[in-house]
């Protein structure tokens, strides 16, 4: 989705929307509220930091019986390489 399609999906503007990307204007709840709409999701979603993710995955991983840990890399490794050739 380009920053203009994503501007009119939402109805902030454009360089707000710029603004908020590179954190020189803050987002407020009406922002997440709108781009949660376009989205198709729960504002609390897009405050999601990377290392929640990689937390999340952390706990999930440890609760794979060790022999099954391999297969889930390896699965993981398929939608990581499907990612890379998509993008």
């Amino acid at each position: 989705m380009t920053s203009e399609s994503l501007a009119e999906a939402s109805g902030i503007q454009r360089s707000l929307l710029s603004q908020l990307e590179t954190g020189s204007k803050r987002v407020n709840v009406d922002h997440l509220l709108l781009l949660a709409r376009v989205f198709n999701c729960h504002p609390g979603d897009l405050m999601r930091s990377p290392e929640d993710d990689f937390s999340e995955l952390s706990k999930l991983f440890e609760g794979i019986p060790e022999t099954e840990r391999e297969k889930a890399l390896k699965l993981l490794s398929a939608f990581s390489e499907d990612n890379s050739k998509s993008t």
